[in-house]
């Protein structure tokens, strides 16, 4: 399964800083994010999801989907 957030940054065509820009957080924030290692997505972040016409709810529980199998990959090394 594919990061959320991840997939909607390359649907829309942003670069990494332009996310950083838009959200109006840290680099080390959407790297975070990006990731999988923040527990949860900003506010910051959900409102640009949102401004992007994507449900913020539906991106919140498959950004929990994709923690959860990433997590059981790293366990099952």
């Amino acid at each position: 399964m594919q990061n959320p957030i991840r997939k909607i940054k390359e649907e829309k065509g942003f670069t990494y800083q332009e996310l950083c820009s838009l959200a109006g957080v840290s680099q080390s924030t959407v790297y975070k994010h990006l990731s999988g290692s923040k527990k949860s997505i900003s506010d910051k972040i959900l409102t640009v999801i949102k401004a992007m016409n994507y449900d913020p709810e539906q991106v919140k529980r498959e950004y929990q989907e994709f923690r959860e199998n990433r997590q059981k990959e790293l366990l099952s090394r």
